[in-house]
């Protein structure tokens, strides 16, 4: 648990997607080791949700799977209440699973005709899609902002040309002067809204009014987990800040840093939505949000 938790401070592990998979196995395994103590099992997985909910507060996915994992498990002993959470793991795993394979296929897809990307900061969504690509015979040429402060888009560049792709790596300075080079510019998702808007990297905003005035689509690639019904007033209700130290050595004395890590982007900037459940145009959002609730509810049922 402790490692995981280490993982995601340091950005080892990153995109949301991902990073949930390895908070519920996570989960999974402090329920097990809990139960052969006899200790309380809900109370200290509820602990333990916590922490991971409050390292990224507007992460919809976190705090959704948390709450669906531990729901409606109140009362019986320690071994029983483990058993039932290890059955959930495994469903959600499985189900995870399936997920990414149907929106890699509907990505790569997309991507058919289309010859150069630019991708701003690391998502697993955003890195399944590149893969599928390359393994239905698609090279692309990969344009990656360094994506700072997060710092995802070394990664991103050094994954794409790992699976083939044609990968440049270009500080977050150099968008606008290579936007004539780019068919379309991929973005992962944070956080997505019932009226279309997203929550995502500082810096998806700037890019996206950049892609408006190029002519250039905008495509958000994500699970349809990560739809949140709420939607905030503006940048500053999204709290979320930077886990490490940034910037590296620190300014000098007298000198304010700012370490919020993420934009809002409204629905109009988005050309669709790329999921599991096909390419959605930013206002259909919630009829896939209904249906995914849905199948989360099944997944739980006998548990």
């Amino acid at each position: 648990m402790s490692d995981v938790y280490r993982r995601l401070v340091s950005y080892e592990l990153v995109g949301a997607s991902a990073c949930v998979r390895q908070i519920v196995e996570a989960l999974g395994t402090l329920a097990r080791s809990v139960s052969d103590r006899n200790g309380d099992v809900l109370a200290e997985l509820r602990a333990a949700g916590r922490d991971f909910c409050e390292l990224k507060p507007e992460t919809t996915v976190y705090r959704e799977t948390v709450a669906w994992l531990l729901g409606g498990l109140d009362g019986g002993p320690p071994d029983v209440v483990a058993t039932r959470v290890e059955v959930r793991v495994r469903r959600f795993l499985e189900n995870r699973e399936q997920t990414v394979e149907r929106l890699a296929a509907e990505g790569a897809k997309l991507l058919s005709s289309i010859e150069t990307v630019l991708v701003h900061d690391y998502s697993s969504s955003v890195m399944a899609v590149l893969r599928a690509s390359a393994a239905a015979g698609k090279r692309l040429a990969v344009i990656a902002t360094a994506a700072e402060p997060v710092g995802g888009g070394r990664r991103v560049a050094s994954e794409s040309a790992a699976v083939g792709h044609r990968a440049t790596l270009i500080p977050d300075t150099g968008t606008a002067r290579l936007l004539d080079d780019v068919d379309a510019v991929l973005v992962g998702v944070e956080t997505a809204y019932l009226d279309g808007a997203l929550a995502n990297t500082v810096g998806t905003y700037a890019i996206a009014l950049l892609a408006r005035e190029a002519g250039l689509p905008v495509f958000a690639l994500t699970d349809c987990l990560k739809i949140e019904r709420r939607r905030p007033a503006g940048h500053a209700e999204l709290r979320a800040e930077l886990l490490v130290q940034w910037p590296d050595p620190p300014p000098p004395p007298g000198v304010d840093v700012r370490t919020e890590v993420l934009d809002l982007i409204p629905g109009d900037l988005l050309t669709a939505y790329v999921t599991e459940r096909g390419v959605i145009a930013p206002s259909g959002l919630a009829a896939v949000y209904a249906a995914s609730r849905r199948e989360l509810e099944e997944l739980a049922a006998g548990t």
